[in-house]
């Protein structure tokens, strides 16, 4: 609820105009295909080891970087954006 949000959560909820927004529902649906999506580029990201380990490339002599939000897409703090 948002009198239980800390000030700064709130701040930002009320700056991006979230207050009210979404109901509990609504956040579960965001957060299941957040979670989906994880699960998809896990699966992409394995495809991609497993076809550049078929070409040579291994742990030994490749990087792979990957980068991603920090929660707010999975509407942590009543953030989507």
């Amino acid at each position: 609820p948002e009198n239980e949000m800390h000030v700064y959560d709130y701040y930002m909820s009320m700056n991006k105009n979230m207050l009210g927004k979404y109901n509990d529902s609504t956040i579960m649906g965001v957060r299941e295909a957040y979670f989906a999506m994880n699960v998809e580029i896990d699966l992409i990201i394995g495809n991609l080891v497993n076809e550049s380990n078929k070409l040579g490339y291994n742990e030994s002599n490749t990087v792979y970087m990957y980068t991603s939000d920090h929660g707010e897409m999975n509407m942590e703090h009543r953030q989507d954006w």
